[in-house]
């Protein structure tokens, strides 16, 4: 897709695609920068792991008709969360973020237990919060520009949800997820109610971790601990 972060590096087109899909296994990549006729390669991506060790990778564009190299710097981000393998890459030299999944220029992403992890994708959203980024790429929507206050409604956005699902299982007792997606999600367009409640389940578990509340499933009750 098209790509303008509005700095120096003059990106305007940058496609990439990894020949092997699995996350924790070397890949080579390659892409094409400009209007597509400039070859984009990049180096070999090492597996992710706890210390960052073999996530950052070069990148260089040429042109056989021009005197010129432009080098760039990526690096894999591992933000566990919306999956429990999903990755963003750092562009080094615009201090930009192509985040994939993780944030979205349109619209919070879902939360799929059990893969997906509530938890889990709070903390990667503070980890690319830290990183005080100008700009984020993200896979669906368009380009945000101010990341660090997107980033933040996405936080308070998630936690006034558990709050609001807490307080209901405090009030009902009991009650399995669909009671509550009713009760929270008012006239909820009903093509949305599967991924309302993947949402809730998601919000629940973590609440369970934290010893809060304690249920048996995506289809079972759910209470209060």
């Amino acid at each position: 897709g098209t790509i303008d972060f509005g700095g120096t590096s003059g990106i305007s087109l940058l496609n990439l695609t990894n020949s092997n899909t699995a996350s924790s296994t070397p890949g080579s990549f390659a892409g094409y920068i400009g209007n597509g006729s400039v070859p984009l390669t990049i180096g070999a991506v090492g597996a992710s792991n706890a210390s960052g060790a073999g996530n950052v990778i070069s990148a260089f564009a040429t042109d056989a008709s021009a005197d010129y190299r432009i080098v760039y710097t990526y690096e894999a981000i591992p933000t566990p969360g919306h999956t429990s393998n999903h990755v963003c890459y750092g562009l080094a030299e615009e201090n930009a973020l192509f985040s994939g999944d993780h944030i979205m220029g349109w619209s919070t992403t879902v939360i799929t237990p059990p893969d997906g992890d509530m938890g889990a994708y709070l903390e990667s959203l503070a980890k690319v919060r830290a990183l005080k980024l100008k700009a984020i790429a993200p896979a669906h929507g368009h380009i945000i520009t101010d990341p660090n206050a997107v980033i933040d409604w996405y936080v308070a956005h998630r936690l006034e949800r558990e709050a609001q699902l807490h307080g209901l299982l405090i009030e009902m007792g009991s009650a399995r997820i669909a009671q509550l997606v009713e009760a929270a999600y008012v006239q909820l367009d009903p093509v949305l109610i599967p991924m309302a409640k993947r949402s809730v389940h998601s919000h629940l578990r973590k609440l369970a971790d934290e010893g809060k509340v304690e249920g048996s499933g995506a289809r079972g009750v759910w209470s209060v601990v």
